[in-house]
């Protein structure tokens, strides 16, 4: 490999300038190749040269894990998630989430809701935690006696459980920082890791207030991230911020270095999603489930286009939504790539810009956080009147309109921790 690298002549960086001008008729690159995107209000350039690149020390595992961390089974492996929201009879979604664990589904996320012990154990019954990773979602003081008894019966297995806020008292319980909210409601990609920031760096300093160490806190502190088919802004995102908390953890100074290392479940967002020409869904879920792979995500969740509307067969539309993570293992073998977009020279600028842009933001709403909610709304109203002029195409919905409609209907939009969750094709004002 050395030899076939020594017989090609590196360009310098003012013989590369030079041909870019050359190409481009004269027009200068900075005014040619320089892009702003007016939702993630970025301004970066599309052109570089090595000699400006600053990668070539960085290594995964190592650092600011920028670029990832080599995980435990393979370089990038992440579980697949499958959601439960826990109403109706538990012996019901019990036989659900046995037949999706066969199906090779190997992490289950389940909200408890206002289930007792009793719904708890039939939920429960014969699945192998050992072999899969749980999330629960807690609502009850006995809901969370009932994990920590399911923990001492499985102590090998990996289950966490999350809590609300009247819950979180107990500075031993997990806490999640569920930033995709902010992607969800339109907002963009330094708002999110603005929201993660503050919002990890607030529980970190409760729990080691409450007494634990630097190390066992941010154990505890895990983030959700939306995943979109924004594929280059989900990569950079998920870099950058795993950049930005690795920074904020360093300055506690803890024991273990891997203490800096974000855990984070990658969710894709249904902003863009169909109803009228169903099948561009799975072209966006599959886009977001790889680039947060990618990106170099522990956790990736593709909820069902199904759970936004009512179609003809939500059967098909729960099983390819499995069926995607599987696919970008099994036959795409990213899983045992470490950060496979780093030294892409493009990528590392992009990643670069929004850290910078995110850590600005950061620091902006420490004393003043209600200024985030309203520029997270502006972001998503701006997304409303590209969608309605046409200047953001979302193909099958806006453009190149199928000329059978699928049939369904849309179910109500939910509201999260920011406000209420945007689905351009559902929320946009009919003309």
């Amino acid at each position: 490999m050395t030899e076939l690298f020594s017989s090609f002549q590196a360009v310098s960086e003012s013989d590369f300038l030079a041909q870019l001008k050359k190409d481009l008729k004269g027009t200068p690159p900075e005014e040619a190749l320089h892009y702003f995107n007016q939702f993630e209000e970025l301004s970066y350039k599309g052109y570089h040269h090595r000699e400006r690149a600053n990668i070539a020390q960085e290594t995964p595992g190592v650092g600011d894990y920028k670029r990832g961390f080599i995980k435990q089974n393979k370089a990038n492996d992440w579980y697949n998630a499958k959601s439960f929201n826990c109403t109706g009879s538990p012996k019901l979604i019990n036989e659900k989430i046995m037949d999706t664990l066969m199906r090779d589904t190997n992490a289950l996320i389940i909200y408890l809701n206002e289930f007792n012990l009793e719904d708890c154990e039939l939920l429960v019954d014969q699945i192998g935690f050992e072999f899969i990773t749980t999330y629960f979602f807690a609502s009850t003081s006995a809901q969370i006696k009932w994990i920590n008894n399911l923990q001492q019966i499985h102590p090998t297995a990996h289950i966490y459980y999350y809590t609300n806020n009247e819950l979180s008292a107990n500075q031993n319980t997990n806490t999640l920082i569920d930033a995709s909210a902010v992607s969800a409601c339109g907002g963009n990609a330094k708002q999110e890791i603005a929201y993660a920031l503050k919002n990890g760096h607030d529980i970190l300093w409760k729990k080691i207030e409450a007494g634990m160490t630097v190390d066992d806190a941010c154990g505890k502190i895990h983030f959700q991230l939306g995943t979109s088919s924004d594929f280059f802004i989900t990569i950079a995102k998920i870099r950058a911020f795993r950049q930005l908390w690795s920074t904020i953890v360093a300055h506690y100074q803890p024991e273990h270095t891997c203490s800096k290392i974000a855990y984070i479940i990658g969710k894709a967002i249904p902003l863009n999603y169909s109803l009228i020409d169903q099948n561009t869904n799975l072209l966006r879920q599959t886009v977001a489930g790889m680039a947060g792979a990618i990106a170099g995500i522990n956790t990736l969740h593709i909820p069902s286009y199904s759970n936004y509307m009512e179609i003809e067969n939500p059967d098909r539309a729960e099983r390819i939504a499995s069926n995607i993570s599987l696919i970008l293992k099994e036959e795409s073998y990213i899983d045992i790539v470490c950060d496979a977009a780093g030294g892409a020279m493009a990528s590392e600028e992009l990643t670069d810009v929004i850290a910078a842009e995110s850590w600005t933001l950061f620091q902006s709403i420490q004393d003043h956080p209600d200024t985030l909610l309203t520029a997270i709304e502006q972001t998503a109203e701006k997304r409303i009147k590209a969608y309605i002029s046409g200047d953001k195409k979302v193909i099958g919905s806006n453009v190149f309109r199928p000329s059978n409609l699928d049939k369904g209907s849309w179910l109500q939009a939910k509201n999260n921790a920011i406000g209420k969750e945007l689905i351009l094709e559902r929320d946009t004002p009919k003309n």
